[in-house]
């Protein structure tokens, strides 16, 4: 089940969130994993409608708050 999923997903991707982290990390993943995070961190239901648009999407976290800042953004977009 999606949620069985999702739990494992946050689980093992909770030691990420740390806000003491002093560098920039990025998780890299395919399938349902990041959009099963992103629901999570998002407080939203778990949706398809929630999946990134097509390959090569990013989403950023706050560190401080382990919440997403913005939803799917294409790769070739990211700000410097």
């Amino acid at each position: 089940r999606a949620i069985d999923a999702q739990a494992r997903i946050v689980s093992s991707l909770a030691n990420f969130l740390d806000p003491t982290t002093k560098t920039d990390i990025a998780v890299v993943g395919h399938g349902a994993v990041g959009t099963l995070w992103y629901c999570h961190l998002t407080g939203q239901d778990i949706d398809r409608r929630h999946d990134q648009p097509g390959q090569g999407h990013y989403y950023t976290i706050d560190l401080t708050t382990s919440k997403a800042l913005h939803s799917w953004r294409p790769i070739d977009e990211i700000e410097q």
